[in-house]
């Protein structure tokens, strides 16, 4: 098995050149973007940048494992289009304007969402079946 290297880039918020030319010299094989404001994509020009990143690694040889980004739909979307398979998310929340307990209850409900999104409804036998209705793009119900 050929283990692949891969690089959280949050400590480079410069171009995504600089950081594509940076993580060549590591001798990587990919990364994980953060999709964030301030960095070379953010979640509000996702469907833009994320296409030109990804363009921007594969010059040099290397890809986007997994993204580090919210569960939003425009992201989801761009990911799916883009072929990055993982999005790596965490609860965040605001002591002052909500509980853990309310957060967390959010963040289940909108993972239970995107579990009904990609597998469909549980069958009887409990196994999880994709609705013949739904778009072949698993990310495509979500927008």
């Amino acid at each position: 098995m050929t283990i692949q290297l891969s690089v959280f880039t949050k400590p480079w918020a410069d171009t995504i050149e600089a950081v594509v030319d940076r993580m060549v010299r590591l001798g990587v094989q990919g990364i994980e973007l953060p999709i964030r404001p301030g960095y070379q994509v953010a979640p509000d020009n996702v469907a833009q940048t994320l296409p030109r990143a990804v363009k921007v690694l594969e010059g040099k040889g290397l890809k986007i494992f997994s993204v580090a980004a919210p569960l939003d739909d425009a992201i989801i979307t761009a990911c799916g289009e883009a072929g990055i398979p993982l999005v790596r998310t965490m609860v965040g929340f605001d002591l002052g304007k909500k509980s853990a307990k309310a957060a967390i209850a959010e963040a289940r409900a909108r993972y239970d969402q995107l579990i009904r999104c990609s597998t469909g409804p549980a069958s009887a036998s409990a196994s999880r079946t994709i609705p013949a209705t739904r778009s072949a793009a698993p990310w495509a119900c979500c927008t």
